[in-house]
């Protein structure tokens, strides 16, 4: 029997548990099914493990899709969610497939499958921002808007604390997805960011100094999103100190106009509470049209 069929023929069993009424059996198939895939990746040639990899896939979208019911559903997204953590395929053909497979289950009208979907969304939304790419238009925030209030705050709630953890890393790249994510709740998260209002502040804050200019580029980008979200809030606690921050920005050629950008969009929030920092902002203007005179 070849590795490639000995792969394939744990699968039934291992998706068979994964729709398991009890809790533990399934949490188990999802942590075996992972290892089964590790080891393939390891063991096969590159095109025979994609081709078990894409039965793989057939199958989580058979239970996600076009699950017969929210048992199927969920055994689905529980493979989903442990295939998240999976690195041997091509990022963006994992986020494209899992994307789509999460739109799906978030269209669901069953609470359980709802919350699963919400977990992984916030997983899926830290590795290098794939998922705020993917969506373009951040259709599924969308999604998640559209729905009614209390299970949108568990969404909410769900992407939130995996935004947290995140932002928690000292891996750049999920430092990165969760800021990007962090600035989705509150563009798309309504009252649920009220009460998180001052810890994003206080993390964009935080971040601002960063050694990683991707970082730092988001951290620019962000800060209007705050302002917009809460104007009187950011103009007594935090203009301040953010306008100190973008004026230092302004005199770096290379950070120079995304600060502009975002102090233009910081002025349209605040109004008039933007006055105190004009002339400062007017000898910054006048040395870059010197330097391009």
């Amino acid at each position: 029997m070849s590795q490639s069929s000995s792969a394939t023929d744990a699968l039934p069993k291992l998706f068979l548990e994964l729709k398991s009424k009890n809790e533990e059996t399934r949490l188990r198939a999802a942590t075996e099914l992972y290892d089964n895939v590790v080891a393939a990746s390891r063991e096969l040639p590159q095109d025979k493990f994609l081709e078990y990899y894409n039965t793989v896939s057939q199958r989580i979208a058979q239970l996600v899709v076009t699950g017969g019911d929210a048992n199927e559903k969920v055994a689905g997204l529980l493979a989903l969610d442990r295939l998240i953590d999976f690195d041997g395929v091509d990022a963006a053909l994992k986020t494209t497939r899992f994307s789509g497979y999460l739109r799906s289950a978030l269209r669901s009208n069953d609470n359980a499958v709802l919350l699963y979907a919400a977990r992984s969304l916030g997983r899926l939304a830290k590795p290098g921002g794939a998922l705020t790419a993917e969506f373009g238009g951040n259709e599924c925030f969308e999604i998640i808007s559209a729905r009614d209030s209390q299970v949108r705050h568990q969404w909410f709630a769900g992407i939130y604390d995996e935004t947290l953890l995140g932002l928690r890393s000292t891996n750049v790249d999920w430092i990165h997805g969760s800021l990007l994510a962090l600035r989705e709740l509150l563009l798309k998260g309504a009252m649920f960011m009220n009460e998180h209002y001052r810890n994003a502040c206080e993390i964009v804050l935080r971040l601002k100094d960063h050694r990683d200019p991707k970082i730092r580029t988001q951290v620019v980008a962000t800060i209007p999103v705050l302002a917009s979200y809460a104007p009187l809030d950011f103009t007594n606690t935090y203009l301040h100190r953010f306008m100190i921050y973008l004026q230092a920005q302004l005199k770096r050629e290379k950070e120079r106009n995304a600060a502009f950008i975002a102090i233009g969009k910081i002025a349209s929030a605040v109004g008039n509470a933007i006055g105190q920092f004009l002339d400062g902002i007017i000898v910054y203007i006048r040395e870059g049209l010197t330097l391009k005179a």
